[in-house]
């Protein structure tokens, strides 16, 4: 009879243990859940964001794109024409 009462007490708190383990898994699997798309949401507004704007930003770049090749362009030509004034002198 101990056995059998002792057996039915374990029983009841494995029970119990079930389900305040079931309650935690529900309440971590919502956070996960609402955590994932709040994430998703702020990407999403970011990519919307970018492709609104993508032009400007796309404008803007390609000016510093644009005077970086003619700086480029004028070291180059005056490099050119120094390297062609001096192999003249020779």
């Amino acid at each position: 009879m101990a056995s059998a009462d002792g057996f039915k007490a374990f029983y009841l708190e494995w029970q119990r243990a079930r389900t305040e383990r079931a309650k935690w898994n529900k309440a971590s699997a919502h956070a996960a859940r609402m955590y994932t798309k709040k994430a998703h949401m702020v990407w999403v507004d970011f990519w919307q964001e970018n492709r609104r704007h993508r032009h400007l930003s796309d404008f803007s770049l390609r000016g510093i794109r644009r005077n970086r090749c003619n700086r480029a362009f004028g070291i180059w030509c005056v490099a050119h024409t120094m390297l062609k004034i001096n192999s003249s002198l020779l």
